[in-house]
């Protein structure tokens, strides 16, 4: 085992950083070779004691959990079958668009407190709208300004919920949180959201099929799990 305090997704998020600068057979390579060695890093690794710091709060951006660690993996599974798909069709701004998203997607699933759960939520809702985005037509343009609404409204939900528990507890740590408080609620519906939990789905229906096919397969693959 590696002690680390460096959250594996964040491979996924530096490689969307270079695809624009690489050639085709580099992309092709990363894309390919990528996967693997995140999902290696996400078994081998073990959060070290560095702990950052936000806002007074502490910041445990790798605190795996087992259930991440297998969400992680499901992720990154499909990571690798997105990108097979794609490496023929996609344009390179959706191939950098789609490893931002994945990045952090697997971020998500392997933090250990409320604010770095938000703090990836916002890099996962960018780089999905920028996935709806990359389609290029005047549908999915008009589709991803409606997705990137909508999940805006997921965000600020989160954020009431999690400064709510950061008032009242002082405590951010991921935990099972209780029904009776507001903030709980406001955090479980900007989780509904995002999962498209009816009647809250209605997003999906309208901003998967306007993007691109290699597209609709990231956009599947992450938010709504």
């Amino acid at each position: 085992m590696i002690e680390t305090a460096f959250p594996p997704g964040l491979l996924l998020v530096a490689a969307a950083l270079a695809i624009p600068a690489l050639s085709e057979a580099g992309r092709r390579a990363l894309l390919l070779v990528l996967p693997p060695v995140t999902l290696a890093w996400i078994w081998i690794a073990e959060p070290a004691a560095v702990v950052y710091h936000l806002l007074g709060y502490p910041l445990h951006l790798f605190d795996p959990a087992p259930p991440g660690r297998l969400f992680a993996t499901a992720f990154i599974i499909m990571v690798f079958a997105g990108n097979l798909f794609a490496l023929n069709q996609a344009r390179t701004f959706e191939l950098a668009a789609a490893s931002f998203y994945a990045g952090g997607a697997v971020c998500v699933a392997l933090c250990g407190d409320f604010l770095s759960l938000l703090l990836f939520w916002e890099l996962m809702m960018l780089g999905s709208t920028a996935v709806v985005f990359s389609a290029a037509t005047k549908a999915a343009s008009r589709a991803g300004l409606r997705y990137f609404l909508i999940h805006v409204l997921s965000g600020a939900l989160l954020v009431a919920g999690v400064s709510g528990l950061a008032a009242e507890t002082g405590d951010l740590s991921l935990r099972i949180l209780q029904t009776g408080d507001l903030h709980t609620w406001f955090i479980l519906a900007g989780f509904l959201i995002n999962a498209g939990a009816p009647p809250l789905s209605a997003w999906i229906a309208d901003a998967y099929p306007e993007a691109s096919p290699s597209g609709m397969v990231y956009l599947s693959a992450f938010t709504t799990k």
